[in-house]
């Protein structure tokens, strides 16, 4: 396996890591995005503790996805040869 495959294969669990925690919290708001939590904190359909330190936390886990997903993007096309 080479460093660019090796790398690719991190980053692959990392995203699946990543994304399986964002769903987990989402999910125990009734969530599909960060910003939903928020909202229903807003609102007082939430208890600001620990709703928005879970919407937090997701937020940051967004963040990472889409990071992940453009240095997967990066580090694949380099692998392939695109």
């Amino acid at each position: 396996m080479t460093k660019l495959e090796h790398e690719v294969e991190l980053l692959a669990r990392e995203f699946v890591s990543n994304k399986k925690e964002l769903r987990k919290v989402l999910s125990a708001y009734g969530a599909t995005r960060a910003e939903e939590i928020e909202v229903k904190v807003k609102k007082g359909e939430l208890e600001e503790h620990p709703a928005y330190e879970d919407y937090l936390s997701a937020l940051q886990l967004e963040m990472n996805l889409e990071e992940l997903r453009e240095l997967l993007k990066d580090r694949y096309s380099r692998l392939i040869g695109v």
